[in-house]
């Protein structure tokens, strides 16, 4: 996928955001690491002259969240739990209250292979988090996918 200059609006056409979880603690042994993916969201980047990326602002719709996958935990997770792990996870991020999470970079780090890794806060509500995006190009697909990791709360 080509980017050239300018303001781009992008959404599910231009690519996939996936968020992951890592079990810890107690959970760890009969919890599930999961990937969760926003079928809901719309964005902006803005790429300057150079080509390097000036500002991303992205809005998920919590409404959206989708479980895609669970590894580990004593058993394989159902679509029925996949269910009821999505339903949970609207519940404690109070999406009725909140509908939309906001991703604002506050930096851009490239690597060599097209990806790389932006800086940014995340934001529910009153809530902010600071997290990194890991940014990657499938060859196979052509669309960016964006995977989400070590959210650390401020505060």
């Amino acid at each position: 996928m080509a980017i050239l200059a300018g303001r781009h609006r992008l959404d599910t056409d231009s690519g996939r955001i996936l968020l992951t979880t890592a079990r810890d603690g107690l959970a760890a042994q009969a919890g599930h690491d999961l990937t969760i993916e926003p079928t809901g969201w719309s964005g902006d980047l803005e790429v300057g002259a150079d080509l390097a990326p000036v500002s991303l602002e992205v809005r998920v719709d919590l409404a959206s969240l989708v479980v895609r996958e669970g590894s580990g935990g004593l058993k394989t997770l159902t679509e029925r739990d996949k269910q009821e792990i999505a339903t949970t996870a609207r519940k404690v991020l109070s999406a009725q209250r909140h509908p939309a999470a906001t991703f604002s970079a506050t930096g851009f780090r490239p690597d060599a292979g097209g990806g790389g890794v932006i800086d940014g806060t995340v934001s529910i509500g009153a809530e902010v988090a600071n997290v990194f995006a890991g940014v990657g190009v499938n060859d196979q697909d052509p669309a960016i996918s964006i995977s989400i990791g070590d959210v650390q709360a401020i505060g």
